[in-house]
Parts: C-alpha cells; structure tokens; sequence
C-alpha cells in the first residue's frame, strides 16, 4: 500500500534508516487514541469507521475482527454463521508447515 500523506511517509523513512526523530515520537503519541491532547476519536464516523488497526498480539487482532464482523452485520442486517474447520492431508492433521 503507498503512502499518500507526507508526514507519515517522511516518519517511515527514518524509520526505514533508523533515524527516528523526536519530531517523529512527538507525531506518533498523537496518534494514541487516549492521549487527552489528540483529537477526538469517534469509531462511527471516517476515518475511523473503516481504520486499520496494526498489531503484534494475535488476540487483539482476534478481538477486533470479531468486533468488526459484529458491526458489520449489524450495519448490513445478516446473520453471522461460525463453521469450525479441520484441514487435514489424507486424513492426518496438518503440522505447522503444512
């Protein structure tokens, strides 16, 4: 994905080289949601409403797709259906590389 806005495109290259400057934290912890000097977040209106989110725990990916999958089919009017999977090769379970 290409990076339209130029501030975030200028952090990412010195985070690229690291050389992260201070002007760069001073960008990015305007970015926390619960910073009380950042701007409103309202989760229901864009930019929010179709945000992002990047992490590295695999349970918060987990939680924000269940909640998305909830808004979605509140905002659409369907019914969200759970069908468990079990991949199997010649009927043995698959390792972590298959």
């Amino acid at each position: 994905m290409r990076v339209t806005d130029p501030v975030w495109h200028n952090f990412l290259e010195h985070l690229r080289y690291g050389q992260v400057k201070e002007e760069d934290i001073m960008m990015l912890r305007t970015l926390i949601i619960t910073n009380p000097n950042s701007t409103p977040t309202n989760f229901k209106s864009p930019p929010w409403d179709s945000a992002s989110l990047v992490t590295l725990r695999h349970a918060v990916r987990c939680l924000w797709n269940e909640k998305a999958l909830c808004k979605f089919s509140g905002d659409v009017g369907c019914r969200i259906f759970h069908c468990k999977a079990e991949d199997t090769i010649k009927g043995q379970p698959l390792t972590l590389q298959e």
